[in-house]
């Protein structure tokens, strides 16, 4: 609903300007719990929004939530991950029951939805 500019099957459920206010940066400073799990990390500097994650790569990784930097969403301790990229209509989310605490394989689940949709995803920027 969000990546779709917040109508679903035709029904307004928040206006264009709340999506837009959602994928706006209102902080960007260190990640205290990255850097307890991933002290290389440091002090790698994490963007929020208001309620969700702009789309970031942790050091030496893609973006978490595809190939687009105004992509935004949020993610588990255990690889849980929902996001929406509004740029694109795309919207997906993931859950699993084993703990996977960098969350690789629900990036790369993201991924392969952009190429499944013929967006190129190999050179990913990772920052």
């Amino acid at each position: 609903m969000l990546a779709m500019g917040g109508a679903l099957d035709g029904v307004r459920i928040v206006s264009p300007e709340s999506v837009k206010t959602f994928g706006a940066v209102e902080v960007r400073s260190p990640d205290a719990l990255l850097t307890e799990l991933m002290p290389e990390a440091g002090s790698e500097l994490v963007c929020r929004t208001l309620g969700y994650q702009l789309n970031s790569a942790p050091p030496g990784q893609q973006l978490r939530f595809g190939p687009t930097a105004t992509a935004f969403g949020e993610e588990g301790s255990k690889g849980q991950i929902g996001f929406c990229d509004p740029d694109h209509g795309i919207s997906a989310g993931y859950i699993q029951n084993h703990l996977d605490p960098v969350g690789l394989f629900s990036t790369q689940l993201i991924h392969a939805v952009y190429r499944c949709a013929g967006l190129a995803v190999d050179r990913v920027p990772t920052g």
